[in-house]
């Protein structure tokens, strides 16, 4: 069944697809580790977070799940592809400790954890084990 009859629209050329001749883009469903920050319209950053390494979906999932948590105040977010679950720990930990959002600020536990798997790992060494602090995969 046809929604629209005859030549009431216009159509892309032949052999175009609809989408592209719509200006539609396209992405890929998002696999590996992801830290995100959540903003308001003013820059304000609501949240911090992560999604780990074999989540795929589970991002598009988190920020479905931010969009009813925090309504209109949400309204941007930004992403940072680190290489590992160290740097998405450090990444997410130094948002948080630069930001601090309120609903990390919130989250004591949840920053102790961060504060301890930072300074555990790579054998102990913390940030003295890792260079390169600023530079992600993308």
């Amino acid at each position: 069944m046809r929604l629209f009859r005859g030549n009431a629209l216009p159509a892309p050329d032949s052999g175009q697809d609809l989408l592209e001749f719509l200006g539609a883009t396209s992405h890929q469903l998002p696999h590996g580790f992801w830290v995100y920050a959540l903003r308001e319209a003013d820059g304000t950053v609501l949240r911090a977070g992560q999604v780990g390494e074999n989540s795929a979906g589970n991002l598009i999932s988190r920020l479905r799940d931010h969009i009813y948590t925090y309504g209109d105040r949400f309204c941007y977010y930004s992403l940072l592809r680190p290489r590992d679950q160290w740097q998405a720990d450090l990444w997410e930990g130094m948002l948080v400790d630069w930001y601090q959002p309120e609903a990390n600020v919130a989250q004591t536990a949840r920053v102790e954890e961060l504060r301890r798997r930072i300074a555990n790992a790579k054998g102990g060494a913390g940030l003295r084990g890792y260079r390169d602090l600023g530079e992600g995969t993308g």
